[in-house]
């Protein structure tokens, strides 16, 4: 075989360079050839999968053969390997199968070839996120559904809040904030987990933990000196008990003295506006009974400004606190006036069959109060006077879990907002389910027409006052609390139809909105002697409650039954004695 003469090759050499620089400089390098579009996929259970273009602009007559490789073994793609011709594409699905309820997770897929430089789209599973708030309403789900057995947390997920640290800033940086993040970080490098969302100030951060490993981590970052507490993601429940019937008719407004109620509201005249924060599963905000009465809010949970909703449960407590009063209207809330607004802070999923949890509702409640939240997220431009939490963790606790919270609460109180929640519905002795359990929370459990504790309400200890929300007399066409929501549990806010829907419920829920609504009307009436004063609104609503001796118990009823009617200065006390 001749041999090629040394020359000739450094020859041949210097003609692949030069046309590899002619190439390139001709926006022909194929190095930089492959497309991959979207580079970012949002997922959730509804939207579980979704297809993504891979686009091959080689030169004329030649191939790529496109591999697939997943950072997490919860994504997929299929098929995972494609060869594509020249100026052409091919289309694979990109998928996530997460392998325990209400997980969330993140993770890069990394499309590579031979010649090609890599190309990583990122993916994140975000459970039960599937409302656009630019696109249409999606088709109706199953009624809420329970969570499944045993579940009681979030299982790769863990709450993580910091010490105080006096020497911070001189440590780790120049401001609170880059401290902040600097000892976060510190933290989580340390205990081998991952920041899955960072807070700000005194917030928690989300934790990501690796699989089968909770405990473990959640011990090293205990044993870490600037970690102060460190819990488990609970998750958190509408507190409604399965609703068997349906009913026409608002049973409680005359029996517990909002009509002499409202005759000193409307007497009142205009003044500034009380905020009343519902922090549930969102709202018909179509509703005719909503019109301007609603406040721009907040999903929390999916983290974008579409309060619209799936469920009844939001809607229905929302109305009960201040369901407007109209001409074309169809029910009544307790504070009906112009002056009472309402502020949904949404803290469940789109997915009525998925619960919230421990990290949405502290965000909830934080940004309701206009506390500091995380980066990227404006400040509420109306902060509440009262906040609702018709919402409960029907498990026990942990002591983090417990003192995240009580943080929480103390920080809303210090900003002059009254907190009130629902009991329970186990009708357990044991005492109010937490958040009502905490202090500076207003703990609410339900009583019936004829005064006495409905048979479901938690009461013992830590229990506050009662409020209507069980059963109507016998001569009532119902025998629930009824106000605004959706009677045929579908998607509500699209049509004429839905505007005027009522739905009736019963449970704790509808008790503590009840008291909720009380309250805007004591702020809206003495403003200078209740706003931004929750010891003084708690004071005046044990003062006036009702306590009737022939059925009075404080195991029961905690201080009594809050009468409106005596609340706002009259002498009546929910207008009539039970019989």
């Amino acid at each position: 075989m001749r041999s090629v003469p040394p020359f000739r090759t450094a020859r041949r050499l210097l003609f692949i360079a030069l046309l590899a620089a002619v190439l390139s400089a001709c926006g022909l390098d194929v190095r930089r050839q492959i497309t991959v579009l979207p580079g970012h996929l949002t997922l959730t259970e509804v939207t579980s999968s979704r297809p993504v273009t891979i686009t091959y602009a080689g030169p004329p007559g030649s191939t790529l053969s496109v591999r697939a490789t997943v950072s997490d073994a919860r994504l997929f793609v299929s098929p995972a390997s494609v060869v594509i011709g020249a100026n052409g594409s091919a289309t694979v699905t990109v998928g996530a199968q997460p392998t325990s309820p209400g997980s969330r997770f993140s993770g890069t897929i990394r499309f590579s070839g031979a010649r090609v430089d890599d190309v990583i789209i990122t993916v994140a599973f975000e459970p039960g996120c599937f409302i656009d708030p630019d696109g249409p309403v999606p088709a109706a789900l199953a009624r809420t559904a329970a969570p499944p057995s045993g579940i009681t947390h979030v299982p790769d997920e863990l709450l993580v809040s910091y010490r105080e640290f006096p020497a911070g800033r001189a440590a780790y940086g120049a401001t609170a904030t880059a401290a902040r993040r600097a000892v976060a970080e510190g933290v989580a490098q340390a205990a081998g987990v991952e920041i899955r969302r960072q807070g700000s100030g005194g917030e928690h951060d989300l934790i990501a933990v690796p699989a089968h490993d909770l405990h473990a981590a959640a011990a090293r970052l205990r044993a870490d000196p600037r970690v102060e507490h460190v819990s488990r993601n609970y998750l958190a429940h509408r507190l409604t008990p399965p609703p068997d019937q349906h009913y026409q008719a608002q049973w409680y407004l005359r029996d517990f003295g909002l009509e002499a109620a409202w005759e000193v509201e409307d007497a009142g005249g205009p003044g500034s506006e009380v905020v009343i924060a519902i922090i549930d599963d969102g709202l018909n905000v179509a509703h005719v009974d909503f019109a301007n009465k609603l406040l721009p809010g907040r999903d929390v949970y999916c983290g974008d400004g579409d309060v619209r909703a799936l469920s009844d449960h939001g809607t229905h407590v929302a109305s009960i606190a201040a369901a407007g009063s109209r001409s074309d209207g169809l029910v009544v809330g307790v504070a009906k006036g112009e002056r009472a607004r309402i502020l949904p802070v949404k803290v469940f999923p789109d997915d009525t069959a998925m619960s919230g949890n421990l990290d949405s509702v502290i965000r909830g409640m934080r940004w309701a109060a206009r506390l500091s939240t995380q980066d990227g997220v404006a400040l509420n431009p109306h902060p509440a006077d009262v906040i609702n939490l018709s919402l409960g963790f029907e498990t026990a606790l942990s002591s983090s879990a417990v003192a995240l919270l009580q943080n929480t609460a103390n920080a809303i109180a210090a900003r002059g907002i009254a907190i009130v929640a629902a009991a329970g519905n186990q009708g357990v002795s044991s005492g109010v389910t937490y958040p009502a359990r905490l202090d500076h929370v207003i703990a609410v459990g339900s009583v019936d027409w004829e005064f006495r504790r409905s048979p479901f309400s938690n009461y013992g200890s830590r229990l506050d006052l009662m409020a209507p929300g069980g059963s109507a007399p016998a001569t009532a066409s119902t025998d629930a609390v009824c106000l605004a929501g959706d009677g045929r549990h579908r998607i509500v806010g699209a049509g004429a139809e839905d505007a005027r829907a009522v739905e009736c419920l019963a449970g704790t829920s509808m008790a503590s909105p009840f008291v909720a609504g009380t309250i805007a009307l004591l702020i809206a009436h003495d403003p200078a002697s209740y706003r931004g004063a929750p010891g003084p609104i708690l004071d005046r609503l044990i003062d006036t409650a009702l306590q009737p001796e022939s059925i009075y118990d404080a195991l029961q009823h905690g201080n009594g039954i809050v009468c409106p009617d005596a609340v706002l200065g009259l002498a009546l006390r929910c207008t009539v004695e039970p019989p």
